[in-house]
């Protein structure tokens, strides 16, 4: 009497068969929680920021492709898909992207800068000059160019680790094409800080597409940690190792005034006035020096800025 094997129960074919149909599979996911990099090639050539990403200098070095879905599920690629492409010169990073799209209905409730991402269309660009995965400057652009700009503290791991009333100075523009719509940025050096000599920098980017409300970004992010974090980051490759570029200082003078006349009493008018100025100049990478002359107190209930005591 012949003794019927199943095979489903049989641990050599249960090992053979995990290796054939699941091994693919675990090892692109795999490779794909590990980091992904982008390479930048130095250019001459002059860069128009014009949303049309046609000139050579952007299709010298290796772009930031294969987005991965982070909402409704972090297992599958992106569809559609995001590229991502990178130079630089001596003054700027030049950054532009390809956001491919279903239709052009895209959605954005206000044009007003530093917008909220969710609920609209854009791209967001997360930078990490010193690659401690803690700290982070945010740019971010729409189909119809609006900007904002933000800094990340903290690993990225809470709501409350966004800083949106960071400003500074950097430049870009968008425009819709048929069948995606595109960005180009220009962030100068003296907008951010890193260590002379750098070689590689972190990176990450996330999008928001209204047409199949869908999430995706390009270092693979898990559902289960939130889609700014700095824990699972790419790489931005330089061609040469960075130099500093200047001063980075910035300085904002004010003006106040008032005029007040009592009519009834026939009293003469009153004229006042002040001015100063605030200043914040960067030392080093690391160390800033705040100056003040004349404060205007008026704005200390709206003033965001914060001294960071912390260990970070």
């Amino acid at each position: 009497m012949k003794k019927r094997i199943n095979s489903f129960k049989n641990p050599v074919f249960a090992i053979v068969f995990s290796l054939v149909f699941f091994y693919p599979a675990l090892s692109l996911a795999q490779d794909h929680y590990e980091d992904q990099q982008i390479t930048l090639k130095k250019t001459s050539a002059e860069i128009t920021l014009d949303g049309h990403i046609d000139e050579a200098a952007w299709f010298a070095g290796d772009p930031a492709e294969d987005f991965w879905q982070y909402f409704p599920q972090d297992t599958t690629l992106a569809n559609p898909q995001t590229e991502i492409y990178m130079t630089y010169d001596e003054k700027f990073l030049y950054i532009a992207a390809k956001c491919y799209s279903v239709n052009n209905n895209y959605i954005t409730p206000s044009l007003r800068r530093d917008y909220r991402a969710g609920g609209n269309d854009n791209l967001t660009f997360v930078i990490d000059p010193f690659q401690d995965n803690t700290n982070a400057f945010v740019f971010g652009m729409n189909p119809y160019g609006v900007t904002r700009e933000a800094l990340i503290a903290n690993g990225g791991n809470s709501g409350r680790d966004w800083n949106g009333a960071w400003d500074n100075k950097w430049k870009g523009n968008s425009a819709i094409h048929e069948g995606y719509w595109a960005c180009e940025l220009a962030i100068p050096f003296s907008t951010l800080r890193f260590k002379e000599g750098s070689k590689e920098w972190n990176f990450n980017s996330y999008r928001f597409d209204t047409q199949t409300n869908t999430n995706s970004t390009w270092q693979r992010i898990p559902r289960q940690q939130i889609i700014m974090t700095l824990a699972h980051m790419g790489k931005m490759v330089w061609e040469e190792p960075l130099q500093k570029n200047g001063s980075n200082i910035s300085i904002i003078p004010y003006a106040s005034g008032s005029f007040v006349q009592n009519t009834e009493d026939n009293l003469d008018p009153e004229f006042s006035g002040n001015a100063g100025l605030d200043a914040k100049v960067a030392i080093t990478s690391g160390l800033n020096l705040d100056l003040t002359v004349n404060p205007d107190f008026s704005q200390v209930e709206v003033d965001r800025q914060v001294i960071n005591l912390d260990r970070f």
